[in-house]
C-alpha cells in the first residue's frame, strides 16, 4: 500500500548558505519529514486502485462466518423438528439429509428397510455399468426398458434389467456408492437398505451413473410420471431441480413408502433426502409424513394433511 506525505508549511527549499547549490531530493525529503512533523502534519494512507482495505476484508469474512453459522443453527433447528415429528409417528420412519458441505445429518438413518422400488435407480446404475464393461451400446430396447422401470416404475422392466445385473451388479453399485446397509439376495425385490444409503446413492448420482448413457438416465429420475410426483419434489419449491425415485409395497407391519432424492439448485447448491417408513395405515399416510419430513427439512411451507396424493403404481 502507497501513501503519500502532505508537506504543510514547506517551501520547497530549505534555508541555507547564500550561494549554495540545489539540496538533494534526498536530502528534500528528509527535511520534508522533519518539518511535518514539527507542524503536526498527517500522514494519509490511499489505498491502490482495486486493493481492499484489510479492515474490509475483515468485516467481510465475519459476516460471511456469522450467516454460515446462522445456516448451520437453521439446519440444526429443522433436523430437530423433523426429528420429533418422526419420532411421534406410530409406524416406523427414518430420514437421512445430506446437506452441500456433504455433512450428513438424520434420524434412525442406519435402520434397515425393504427397498422396494427404490432399488430400481441402483438397477438403472448397475446396467450402465454392465453396458461399459462391455464396451455395449445402448439400443433402443434397453433405452426402452429403462425408461419404464424408471419413470413409471414398471415392474416387468425391472425384472428384465435384473437377469442382466443380478446380485453381483446391485453390491456392485452399493460398494461403489458407500452403501454399507445395503443387502440383496435371489431378487431385487428383496433389497434391503438404509436411509443413508439411499441419501449416499443420490449425493453422488453424477459419479453413480456412469458411461455414455449417464446424461440419459439422470434424465430419466428427473422425468418420473406425474402421479409419482409426490414427496419431496412437491414440497422441495422450484429453486431446485429434483432427481427421485420411490418405493411402495404392503408389508406385516402395514404400508411401506420410500422415496429418496437429489435436489440440484444452482451453482454448488446439492441436497441429497431420503425419507422412508413402514408400519404405516395406508400410503396416503405414508406420503403425508414424506412431504411433512421434507418441508420441514429444507425449510418449505408444510403441506396440509389429507394433501398427498396416492402412488400410481408399483
Amino acid at each position: 500500500m502507497s501513501s503519500t506525505t502532505e508537506k504543510h508549511g514547506f517551501a520547497g527549499r530549505p534555508p541555507g548558505r547564500p550561494g549554495a547549490g540545489p539540496v538533494s531530493l534526498v536530502a528534500a525529503a528528509l527535511a520534508g519529514s522533519i518539518a511535518l512533523a514539527a507542524c503536526g502534519g498527517e500522514t494519509v494512507e490511499t489505498p491502490v486502485h482495486g486493493e481492499p482495505r484489510l479492515d474490509s476484508v475483515r468485516v467481510k469474512m465475519e459476516r460471511r462466518v456469522a450467516r454460515n453459522r446462522r445456516e448451520a443453527d437453521r439446519a440444526e433447528s429443522r433436523v430437530k423438528m423433523a426429528t420429533r415429528y418422526a419420532r411421534q409417528d406410530e409406524g416406523l420412519v427414518s430420514f437421512a439429509l445430506i446437506d452441500g458441505r456433504g455433512r450428513m445429518r438424520g434420524f434412525e438413518q442406519d435402520r434397515q428397510f425393504v427397498s422396494a422400488s427404490l432399488v430400481k435407480a441402483m438397477l438403472l446404475a448397475a446396467e450402465l455399468r454392465r453396458l461399459r464393461a462391455g464396451r455395449l451400446g445402448m439400443d433402443p430396447a434397453t433405452a426402452s426398458t429403462l425408461d419404464s422401470m424408471i419413470t413409471v416404475s414398471d415392474n416387468d422392466a425391472a425384472d428384465v434389467i435384473y437377469e442382466r445385473v443380478g446380485d453381483a451388479g446391485l453390491t456392485e453399485v452399493a460398494e461403489k456408492a458407500g452403501m454399507a446397509g445395503f443387502e440383496v439376495a435371489g431378487h431385487w425385490g428383496n433389497a434391503r437398505l438404509t436411509a443413508a444409503d439411499a441419501a449416499r446413492f443420490f449425493r453422488h448420482l453424477d459419479r453413480n451413473l456412469v458411461g455414455p448413457g449417464a446424461p440419459a438416465a439422470k434424465k430419466l429420475l428427473n422425468s418420473i410420471t406425474p402421479e409419482q410426483r409426490w414427496g419431496i419434489p412437491a414440497v422441495a419449491g422450484d429453486r431446485r431441480r429434483p432427481f427421485f425415485k420411490g418405493g411402495w409395497r404392503s408389508t406385516d407391519l402395514g404400508e411401506l413408502v420410500h422415496q429418496a432424492a437429489l435436489l440440484e439448485g444452482p451453482g454448488d447448491d446439492r441436497i441429497s433426502l431420503a425419507v422412508m417408513t413402514d408400519g404405516q395405515l395406508s400410503r396416503n399416510d405414508a406420503i403425508a409424513d414424506i412431504e411433512q419430513i421434507a418441508a420441514i427439512l429444507l425449510g418449505q411451507t408444510v403441506p396440509r394433511p389429507g394433501a398427498a396424493k396416492r402412488p400410481g403404481a408399483g
